[in-house]
């Protein structure tokens, strides 16, 4: 494996943990406006929060699309005999 792949490979997986990161956060983000639409007092309110909750639902998706795939492309490339036992 050439310094230029290794590179590559731990790029790639950085980046898949961050869309993980990026995933648990709009999580996050989707079980607050939950708790908001759960509150709300008018139906402006509760159909606000349920939109702005199904933009992060889309958003979370993305990003585990993004993470699976950039795992999968890391894990092509060819192994590295510095890191095996």
């Amino acid at each position: 494996m050439t310094p230029y792949q290794r590179g590559n490979r731990d790029g790639l997986l950085a980046f898949a943990a961050w869309a993980r990161q990026a995933a648990n956060t709009e999580g996050r983000e989707v079980e607050m406006c939950e708790r908001i639409e759960l509150a709300a007092t008018s139906d402006v309110q509760r159909r606000g929060a349920r939109n702005i909750g199904t933009n992060h639902v889309r958003r979370m998706a993305v990003y585990n699309t993004v993470a699976r795939e950039a795992e999968r492309m890391a894990e092509a490339l060819p192994c590295d005999p510095e890191e095996t036992p």
